[in-house]
């Protein structure tokens, strides 16, 4: 874990919530007024964050900036699949690939890969010590994704590496096509992130979609835990694209469709 990584996870919503509770348990010693003021905060927020649909409205920005498509206009010289969509393997074989609640990016580039089976299928996913790419292949495979038209990159860390390390595996020319299967809300900051890395503007194919067509009002969540996870994945993606805008690998902050 990065120390950027490890900062984050103290201050997300959840964490941030966490550490109020407990600092107003430790002021209730000293400074009762205190102390009930901090615990009443941190009550409140958990109560607003878990019920009210705050996390999914922030993500809905996001996954509403690139809208989905069903079809292409014509067959792409390439197809990216972003990493992320791997938990631990607990046993390494084809039978026993272990995916999160991202693994639609897996499937729904492989689905892409059989429909234009001239295309390179991209898997760029690195980690420690196995990488997520390995796993990767390994299910690409099983559904019949044949090994020559496998481009593995399997050393980045992150959305810039992503960028980078494929974009010199691959060496792609200005007028290919390139489509970029990532989840809805992570895919502002990758197709931004692979403009500044130089790849040919990617045609955004966004999965793994966390919220619906209600209005944002009426997306109460179901559970407490729903809601702050939502509310914790939209701020780590706020946060990165502020990272990212700030430190030049991205342009805009919102980033978007070209016009």
């Amino acid at each position: 874990m990065s120390t950027a990584e490890f900062l984050f996870m103290c201050v997300q919503p959840s964490s941030a919530l966490a550490i109020l509770f407990v600092l107003g348990l430790v002021a209730l010693w000293r400074r009762r007024r205190l102390g009930t003021g901090l615990l009443a905060l941190a009550a409140l927020g958990y109560l607003a964050l878990g019920l009210l649909p705050i996390g999914s409205a922030a993500l809905r920005v996001l996954e509403q900036r690139f809208p989905a498509i069903t079809e292409l206009d014509s067959a792409p010289d390439g197809i990216i699949i972003l990493g992320g969509a791997h938990l631990n393997p607990y046993k390494l074989d084809p039978l026993h690939v272990p995916l999160n609640e991202w693994a639609e990016r897996l499937t729904a580039g492989a689905a892409l890969a059989k429909r234009y089976p001239q295309a390179k299928l991209i898997v760029t996913d690195g980690g420690v010590p196995l990488p997520a790419a390995t796993l990767s292949v390994m299910l690409l495979r099983s559904l019949g994704i044949p090994q020559e038209q496998l481009v593995v990159e399997d050393r980045s860390q992150s959305t810039w590496e992503n960028a980078v390390f494929s974009y010199d595996l691959v060496q792609p020319k200005p007028g290919e096509r390139y489509v970029m299967v990532t989840s809805a809300w992570h895919m502002p900051r990758a197709v931004a992130t692979f403009r500044t890395a130089g790849w040919p503007e990617p045609i955004a194919f966004p999965v793994d979609h966390v919220t619906d067509h209600r209005p944002a009002w009426r997306a109460w969540n179901r559970t407490l835990a729903q809601g702050l996870v939502l509310a914790d994945l939209a701020a780590r993606e706020y946060v990165a694209l502020a990272d990212y805008y700030v430190t030049g690998r991205i342009s805009q902050l919102l980033p978007g469709e070209l016009p």
